[in-house]
């Protein structure tokens, strides 16, 4: 007797089609290990979204947010700014005290940092971004 061959299917969330089991990328995100939308809705989603461009945008952000750290904690170890021990916003002292670089990452004002407690830097950024 001949086997008999079990082709599991699933419905795309996207197109809302059946199709088979494989044609969905591996995921860890659901149960079946499968993700809810088909390779051919991804791969038409990725070209007509900003899917590549935000990335890029961000990945370009976080290069110029990093490079500013190493400067500045560079420049700290160097003696040519010195970390202050209290917040510059709220005053207090029994926090770790973090640099804000509150005129951006560009290299004019790379070391112009604000020395803030956590709680006041979360704020600075709340307000920037609400600004944007």
């Amino acid at each position: 007797m001949g086997q008999k061959v079990v082709v599991y299917k699933k419905t795309c969330k996207k197109c809302n089609k059946e199709k088979d089991i494989r044609l969905f990328p591996d995921t860890n995100d659901y149960k079946d290990g499968k993700s809810v939308y088909c390779h051919e809705c991804i791969t038409c989603w990725k070209k007509n979204s900003n899917y590549g461009k935000s990335i890029k945008k961000t990945q370009i952000q976080n290069k110029k947010r990093l490079h500013a750290n190493y400067i500045v904690n560079s420049a700290i170890k160097k003696g040519i700014i010195k970390r202050s021990n209290n917040c510059q916003k709220c005053g207090v002292t029994d926090c770790k005290i973090v640099g804000h670089h509150h005129n951006g990452y560009e290299e004019a004002s790379i070391l112009d940092v604000l020395w803030v407690c956590s709680s006041c830097h979360r704020k600075e950024h709340n307000k920037i971004n609400y600004e944007m």
